[in-house]
């Protein structure tokens, strides 16, 4: 049951059945469409599909945690600006157009992070912005 979409991929699965199918597997740095060819053209062969499957598998799992310390860094990225916004912000005086304009952006960062805030956050910033 082979379903090749494009002579490319017909063209690539050829290519790769010639240089072995387990060589390519063991290759670091094979690709997703490759290993997906691969897959299609030996559904046949158990032990290939298993070792392919176990290779997207891991490669999920890499990519889950790196996407789970990404958004780790960005919460405390966030966190670490509201921080600061919510420190600043009484101290700033709004005196000139610059010093306006801060104070608005910092009102903005504040603002913006009242929807996403943990609960005692939110209290502070309202405290902080008089609402």
């Amino acid at each position: 049951m082979r379903r090749y979409t494009t002579l490319d991929d017909d063209l690539r699965a050829m290519l790769l059945e010639q240089y072995g199918f387990e060589k390519v597997i063991n290759r670091e740095g094979v690709s997703d469409q490759d290993l997906e060819l691969i897959k299609q053209h030996s559904e046949h062969d158990q032990k290939l599909q298993a070792k392919i499957t176990d290779i997207q598998e891991q490669r999920r799992q890499e990519f889950l945690q790196s996407q789970k310390e990404f958004e780790e860094e960005e919460a405390r990225r966030l966190k670490k600006e509201l921080e600061e916004a919510l420190e600043k912000y009484p101290q700033v005086e709004a005196t000139s157009y610059s010093s306006a304009r801060y104070k608005n952006g910092l009102r903005s960062t504040l603002e913006s992070a009242l929807g996403t805030a943990a609960d005692e956050d939110r209290e502070r910033i309202r405290q902080v912005l008089g609402k």
